[in-house]
């Protein structure tokens, strides 16, 4: 599982440390976005609600009780360059102004 604030770089990092994994990337919808591809070896999920801890307990219960061994990567990047990077790609801004990751 890889979490971080919006503009982190959390898909960027799947795509080039876990280019052997599934990529379920921000999912919205658990059985729609993430229960059909769990039966795949290698997962990797992004998603920037994985930086607040009782999201990720959650998550990693999930799969846990899926019987996954679970890696969890947290990006802390500066808001300072996460508002630069949104400025370039657009994205959740409200997001990142109003929340802090939490290691």
């Amino acid at each position: 599982m890889i979490g971080g604030l919006p503009c982190s770089g959390k898909t960027t990092c799947a795509k080039e440390d876990y280019p052997d994994h599934f990529l379920i990337d921000d999912p919205v919808d658990i059985d729609r976005d993430v229960l059909p591809h769990i039966e795949r070896d290698r997962v990797v999920v992004t998603d920037p609600y994985l930086s607040f801890r009782e999201h990720r307990a959650v998550a990693e219960k999930f799969f846990e009780d899926r019987g996954f061994e679970i890696t969890t990567v947290i990006l802390d990047v500066s808001k300072s360059v996460l508002l630069e990077r949104e400025k370039l790609k657009g994205g959740r801004k409200e997001f990142i102004t109003h929340f802090k990751l939490e290691k």
